[in-house]
């Protein structure tokens, strides 16, 4: 561990907190929720590998399949696959088969909150991904929580199991509650795959934890994509014919 390298972070990490703090005055939820997004946004950003963008908008697939969403917080994706379809303006549509992450970003995580950020994460998990290899990180980041337990994983696992999730990956790999919890659903080094307390004892260093291990995991998500073509969100070859 590098000392300077972590001082930074969490120097980065503290101004968002301080940031989402000092909204708490803001009148309108929605604005409110909307300042919180962009201070996780902009604690991100200087951590993404080279490569890497962020944006906010809605993700669509190549089959023009629905979602019981109307936008996606923050988006991480590689315009070096395939761009975001709609430049310069601050709300975009994002392809899924360049998007590498996806966070649902929470204000208060309350049990019908995370509900709601699960089936989002199975209706993302639906759409139709035309390349070979991995899937997206599908995350929630909170900056607080209405549960009273030290885990948020019970919860998260019995809402999964509510909606009728039975795949062996959940539909959210990454859970994080600011200054109290951070859990990921993987591999670290030759360990088993399952779920990981990233920050057992040290509940400050949740979202450093949290920032850590996405922006370490992308790059490899995004190295393991073949077969990535527009072509498939614009027109349909299986109607074209041999010539002589």
């Amino acid at each position: 561990m590098n000392e300077l390298v972590r001082e930074v972070l969490i120097e980065t990490v503290r101004q968002a907190r301080e940031l989402s703090r000092i909204v708490n005055a803001v009148a309108h939820a929605g604005l409110r929720g909307q300042l919180r997004e962009s201070f996780l946004a902009r604690a991100l950003r200087p951590w993404l590998p080279r490569g890497m963008e962020l944006g906010t908008g809605t993700i669509v697939d190549s089959s023009g399949s629905s979602r019981p969403t109307n936008e996606d917080d923050i988006v991480i994706y590689a315009p070096d696959l395939l761009p975001a379809v709609l430049p310069l303006l601050d709300r975009n549509i994002f392809l899924v088969d360049a998007v590498v992450a996806h966070i649902e970003v929470k204000s208060t995580l309350s049990s019908e909150e995370l509900a709601a950020a699960v089936n989002g994460a199975i209706g993302l998990a639906g759409l139709k991904s035309d390349y070979n290899g991995q899937r997206e990180i599908r995350a929630v980041f909170a900056y607080k929580s209405t549960a009273t337990a030290r885990s948020e994983l019970p919860r998260l696992k019995q809402q999964t199991t509510n909606l009728g999730w039975n795949e062996p990956i959940p539909p959210i790999s990454m859970l994080c509650v600011d200054e109290k919890e951070c859990y990921m659903h993987g591999t670290i080094g030759d360990g088993p795959r399952g779920w990981y307390d990233l920050a057992p004892g040290a509940p400050e260093d949740a979202t450093l934890a949290f920032i850590s291990s996405l922006v370490s995991s992308i790059t490899a998500i995004r190295d393991s994509r073949e077969l990535v073509q527009i072509g498939k969100f614009t027109s349909d070859f299986t109607r074209a014919r041999p010539m002589d």
